[in-house]
């Protein structure tokens, strides 16, 4: 299904949650790296959930698969995983969202 913009519900949505980033984070300006990157953050916060992505990862999916599992564009999966992952030893943990945890979920990668 595509929206009278143009976009479809996955994209619309993946546009949409940045802005909101930079609402929640203040930004006025543009052309900022650093705000872009932190809007992102939020972002991908807010559209995928640790858990589903730790299984769709155990299980080996490729990128694109993970992505369109979960809904989201590959960018938003790629910003989900720069910013929000930890892997040590063959494991991948989510960072700590508001610091309540040290480390919310866990992930064993696929041998």
């Amino acid at each position: 299904m595509v929206s009278h913009f143009g976009l479809t519900p996955i994209k619309r949505a993946c546009v949409l949650a940045p802005e909101l980033g930079h609402a929640f984070h203040g930004h006025q300006g543009r052309d900022d790296p650093a705000a872009e990157a932190a809007a992102d953050a939020y972002a991908a916060a807010l559209l995928v959930a640790p858990a589903h992505y730790a299984r769709l990862e155990s299980i080996g999916l490729s990128t694109g698969e993970v992505a369109e599992e979960l809904a989201v564009t590959v960018e938003m999966l790629r910003a989900f995983v720069e910013h929000h992952l930890v892997r040590v030893r063959g494991a991948a943990y989510t960072r700590p969202h508001l610091g309540g945890h040290q480390h919310g979920h866990l992930a064993r990668w696929a041998s």
